[in-house]
């Protein structure tokens, strides 16, 4: 089986575990919730989004000005029970909920060639991470949420060669969220909550990179932060990092309504600078995009 065909089978299967795993979210009890705290959940946005100007194979082609980007993201929590266990008896605390949860993370970004006429995947950005998360709230201050998380990533292309692109990092975001849970928000028994409104950074420093992209730092610096606003109706979030800039915007009642449980919302991002894919981690690119979103 060719690697391209094999790409679409994975994805395909990918996006539809995602939805049945989503509608199957929507009939849980929240009585239940406490027996789904280590099930998978949504992590980062899940979405495809079209563009007719996909900024092309950056060898100039115009069979490559179009495409479709779609991620699938997922975060498991791991059970450390049995750690906990061991170091409350011979230690005398439980040394990972000092760390806070341990969670397994993975993202995939793609694109999709629409132009050309086999319509093949362009690039995959395959990112895995571990990491430990704490999330907390000051007495008095209820609707102020803190939530920090430290730990490992690595991301790459999957290829080799002159194609080849990988970096792995270490980490410390942390995010802060301000103002009532939304009414809008659906994810109870997610991993996600979303407040009014919602800030935060994300540092790391690098440990090890590809030798094509040796120069990575200069392109997508050391961090990166992000400013978000929630309504009944929108989402608004503005993502910087050294050279680049995105903003997505995420609209309800596409196909129902949250309230109803709807599934589906539009989505419009639009980026501009460097880093929208791996690959093209040092060409200056601006892309603006409208699809849909699953989770945001």
């Amino acid at each position: 089986m060719n690697k391209p065909l094999l790409y679409r089978l994975s994805i395909a299967g990918l996006l539809a575990c995602s939805l049945n795993s989503y509608a199957e979210q929507g009939q849980d009890n929240d009585a239940d919730n406490d027996n789904n705290d280590y099930s998978f959940r949504e992590y980062r946005a899940n979405y495809i989004v079209f563009s007719n100007d996909g900024g092309g194979d950056g060898n100039g082609n115009p069979n490559s000005a179009c495409d479709a980007k779609f991620q699938f993201s997922f975060i498991k929590p791991l059970k450390t029970d049995v750690i906990n266990d061991f170091a409350s008896d011979k230690l005398g605390f439980q040394a990972f909920n000092i760390l806070g949860r341990l969670n397994f993370s993975y993202t995939q970004k793609s694109f999709w060639d629409l132009c050309r006429s086999s319509y093949p995947f362009r690039e995959s950005n395959y990112n895995p991470a571990l990491f430990w998360q704490n999330d907390f709230s000051i007495k008095g201050f209820e609707n102020i949420r803190f939530e920090n998380g430290y730990g490992y990533e690595h991301e790459s292309n999957g290829r080799d060669g002159e194609v080849s692109r990988s970096w792995d990092r270490l980490f410390y975001e942390q995010n802060f969220g301000i103002g009532r849970l939304n009414p809008s928000d659906r994810f109870n028994s997610s991993h996600k909550a979303h407040y009014d409104y919602e800030a935060g950074f994300k540092l790391w420093a690098i440990v090890a990179d590809g030798d094509e992209n040796k120069d990575i730092n200069k392109f997508l610096g050391y961090g990166e932060i992000y400013l978000a606003k929630t309504t009944l109706n929108n989402r608004f979030k503005l993502t910087a990092r050294k050279r680049s800039g995105r903003l997505d915007w995420y609209i309800y009642n596409i196909f129902g309504s949250p309230k109803s449980g709807g599934d589906f919302y539009w989505m419009l991002q639009y980026f501009t600078g460097y880093g929208d894919s791996l690959e093209s981690y040092n060409r200056r690119q601006s892309v603006f995009r409208l699809g849909f979103a699953l989770t945001y």
